[in-house]
């Protein structure tokens, strides 16, 4: 069974937007970024999404419409904070950044908006190609200054040493003095690296593809929804139950497909990375299927650069490439930042039956080890060259005169370091001397309460002490990494290490989407770099009625 899969979120509520504004704020670290960087960004939605909370889908993909990540983001009180770490190895190229919840009756996903963020591979030795250099590909006022109303800004310093403090306050004010409490985001970059457009390409506005009074939905558990087909016909597949297990939590969790192939899996919130094995059927309706999930609908396109801009994208990657060489040095290339992640329970249940490997004789094969165990529960049979295996069933009559009767009629399904397979010759033959332990889940209490109704015809759970162990490919194929919701990272983002050794010449100064005490000011601060250079703070802010202001101010640092 072969798949690719992507990971929803969603909750229920409704959403109108009707005569209100359909445009989402997109608030940027720095305009475009070079492989090994961090995306910052911050996304303010209308306010017809005010009072919800729930989850909204990340899809990153480049300009071939190839899947790059993917992953959840919370959304709550109409904003959204995310980010993307970008590989080293990536391509230099536009990439499609969407956003999507799901709508609540057809259970269909529903695009929210997308944005585009160039990124440079600086370390491929190859020439800057320009991308389109002729005209501009996002543009600042398309954002509604408010009359009356101004964002009102503070510096302690226009001109500051390398590594001093420089604190920044400010307000949002009507035109007669009143403050009206608003939210804020910060970003500090530095302006003799990217240029001095920086405004117009941070801060702009996406329009909200929702429709008028659309009903959508999202959830606090991860949402899964694909497409089942059988893979000789390519026809859709109608199966009874579908199974994900995950690996870290030791969880089954199911689903079935309609007519149309249309499967939805509902799954306890999640953190970070999770490996999930879509575990197929369970009664073999198909030889083979193929699975696809949900990555996207929309169009992607390659950006509009200026010529100044491709004049400050190439010196920005020369400078960059430069500073990884110094950063090789003291083993730090990517931005400091701490994570939460936060990490379910692992569900357990005692077998009824467990075998420690070192405590027998040594066998040469699994298959050989249980051949060997007089009444043993699982039990392995060579039919015709094929190996098949069964699972003791306590529930039937011990009266009969058959062995037959007493095991499920249906092979068990074997879990293997986390990994699951129903191929029994694959287990037979497995190396003993590979195996640590082994339980058997034979009780149909016990393994609905461990792994719900999927394989109800026994468990066997292997712990080997090998942990590049392969299944066979069929299994491996349905074997696939995610990251559920993102993880959040702790607010603000200063580069500047505490070391004093260590060279701070990070371009992106400082990051933080959620300033504002409870006066509804902006109060902060931040240490300058180690660069000698003009440095940009952009501040967006919102007010509690939903308009968007946004304002720079600059400051110059000189050796110290």
């Amino acid at each position: 069974m072969r798949i690719l899969l992507i990971v929803l979120g969603l909750l229920f509520f409704n959403v109108s937007i009707d005569g209100q504004s359909r445009m989402a704020k997109v608030h940027l670290d720095k305009p475009y970024y070079v492989t090994g960087e961090t995306v910052w960004y911050k996304i303010y939605l209308p306010q017809g999404f005010s009072n919800i909370s729930g989850k909204a889908r990340v899809i990153v993909k480049n300009s071939r419409d190839v899947l790059v990540d993917h992953y959840s983001i919370q959304l709550a009180e109409t904003q959204m904070n995310g980010y993307f770490k970008i590989p080293y190895d990536l391509d230099s190229d536009t990439y499609t950044f969407s956003i999507y919840v799901l709508e609540n009756k057809t259970l269909q996903p529903v695009q929210l908006l997308d944005f585009l963020i160039p990124i440079y591979n600086d370390l491929s030795g190859s020439e800057l190609i320009p991308i389109f250099p002729d005209g501009s590909f996002r543009s600042k006022k398309e954002i509604n200054q408010i009359p009356n109303t101004s964002l009102d800004l503070e510096i302690s310093k226009i001109e500051a040493g390398t590594r001093e403090k420089i604190s920044i306050s400010g307000q949002v004010t009507r035109a007669d003095g009143e403050i009206i409490p608003s939210e804020f985001s910060v970003s500090v970059v530095d302006e003799g690296l990217i240029g001095p457009a920086v405004d117009e390409y941070c801060v702009f506005s996406e329009e909200i593809d929702l429709g008028f009074n659309v009903v959508i939905g999202l959830d606090e558990r991860v949402f899964l929804q694909g497409y089942i087909s059988d893979a000789k016909t390519d026809q859709p597949a109608q199966v009874n139950i579908l199974g994900a297990f995950n690996r870290k939590q030791n969880r089954m969790y199911y689903s079935k497909s309609g007519e149309n192939g249309l499967f939805t899996f509902l799954m306890p919130e999640q953190f970070g990375d999770q490996n999930l094995q879509i575990a197929g059927y369970l009664f073999n309706e198909f030889e083979d299927t193929r699975i696809e999930i949900f990555k996207g609908t929309a169009d992607t396109a390659m950006i509009r650069m200026t010529n100044q801009f491709d004049r400050d994208v190439s010196d920005y990657i020369t400078a960059s490439n430069v500073r990884k060489r110094i950063y090789q040095q003291f083993k730090q290339i990517e931005e400091q930042a701490e994570f939460n992640i936060k990490e379910l329970d692992r569900l357990e249940v005692r077998p009824n039956k467990n075998y420690k490997i070192a405590e027998y004789v040594s066998f040469e094969s699994v298959g050989a080890f249980f051949d060997e165990i007089l009444g043993s529960q699982l039990k392995f049979d060579r039919k015709d060259d094929q190996i098949t295996a069964k699972m003791f069933n306590p529930e039937k009559n011990r009266s009969t005169s058959t062995d037959q009767d007493f095991y499920y009629p249906i092979a068990p399904v074997f879990v293997i370091d986390g990994k699951m397979t129903k191929n029994a010759e694959f287990v037979y033959n497995l190396r003993l001397s590979l195996v640590d332990e082994i339980d058997l889940y034979y009780d149909w209490r016990d393994i609905s309460e461990q792994f719900g109704t999927f394989g109800e015809f026994g468990y066997v759970v292997i712990r080997t002490n090998n942990a590049d162990i392969a299944l066979p490919q069929e299994d491996e194929e349905d074997i696939i990494s995610i990251t559920a919701v993102q993880p959040a990272p702790d607010y603000p983002i200063v580069v500047a290490p505490e070391e004093e050794d260590i060279p701070n010449l990070r371009p992106s100064v400082y990051w933080n989407p959620q300033v504002g005490n409870k006066n509804g000011r902006l109060q902060t601060s931040f240490t300058s770099s180690d660069d000698v250079s003009k440095f940009r703070i952009l501040v967006v802010a919102r007010t509690n009625s939903g308009e968007v202001l946004t304002r720079h101010v600059t400051y110059q640092t000189v050796n110290n």
